[in-house]
């Protein structure tokens, strides 16, 4: 998922409202408090985005938005306008270019929400939202031997950029299955439903298990290294700043 799509989703989408709007007071400060994308709910924080909405007194407002890019690296966004209900709408006016942004209030647990086809964003008042800090990816260790990797492994995160994304249990995710010398990758095709295997080479050196596809490569390690981790799950390091992570099957 982009992260800047997540937020631009803010500025460009429409749901009706499920409870009137007319009679609720929505003036006050609302921040980003949880991203839903089909069943999977994710922490703002994991992923990089930060989202403040002041709906002032006076009919305007102010769109404060970040998102981390790296780890030292921030994209901010800002947008004032007017805001109004209109027709059970929460309608934001952008004044710089008369774009019309319209969200939803929900009164049963007293949220803004905006979705799309893909995922969902919910805002609560400020005071009342607590966003817990991005969960850290465990770090890699060294193993005693090749046979420490032996074994079926499913992922369980990524991390890209040092932003750590724990991913559901799903049978369809991507598996390994490690013996000495072979790793059997297999991953499910987008396109067709099926699943793909793929047979690689391995070479434990230094507390690591390289996988190689040796039609490519005797001497560099592709698609990347293995490695064990502080948190018993297995970690795969590539060239491209993306890290999977993999729990055992049992």
């Amino acid at each position: 998922m982009n992260k800047i799509t997540v937020l631009v989703l803010v500025l460009a989408l429409a749901l009706t409202l499920t409870a009137s709007a007319e009679s609720m007071d929505l003036t006050g400060t609302w921040v980003l408090e949880k991203v839903l994308m089909e069943d999977t709910e994710l922490n703002p924080a994991v992923l990089g985005i930060s989202i403040t909405l002041e709906l002032k007194d006076d009919g305007t407002f102010v769109f404060s938005g970040s998102t981390r890019e790296t780890d030292t690296e921030n994209t901010d966004q800002n947008i004032v306008g007017t805001w109004a209900i209109e027709n059970d709408f929460l309608a934001l006016t952008n004044r710089e270019d008369s774009s019309v942004i319209n969200g939803s209030y929900s009164a049963e647990d007293d949220r803004l929400v905006i979705s799309d086809e893909m995922s969902t964003i919910v805002l609560g008042r400020e005071g009342e939202v607590v966003v817990e800090g991005p969960e850290l990816p465990p770090s890699p260790v060294a193993a005693e031997g090749e046979e420490a990797f032996f074994g079926t492994w499913r992922m369980c995160a990524t991390s890209f950029s040092g932003i750590y994304l724990p991913l559901p249990d799903n049978e369809t995710n991507e598996t390994l299955i490690l013996n000495s010398g072979t790793c059997i990758m297999i991953v499910k095709d987008p396109n067709t439903g099926e699943f793909v295997e793929t047979v690689l080479n391995t070479r434990f050196m230094d507390g690591s298990l390289g996988l190689y596809n040796y039609e490519y490569s005797y001497d560099v390690a592709t698609p990347g290294t293995l490695w064990l981790t502080d948190a018993g799950t297995l970690c795969l390091t590539t060239d491209y700043d993306f890290t999977y992570y993999f729990s055992k099957v049992e």
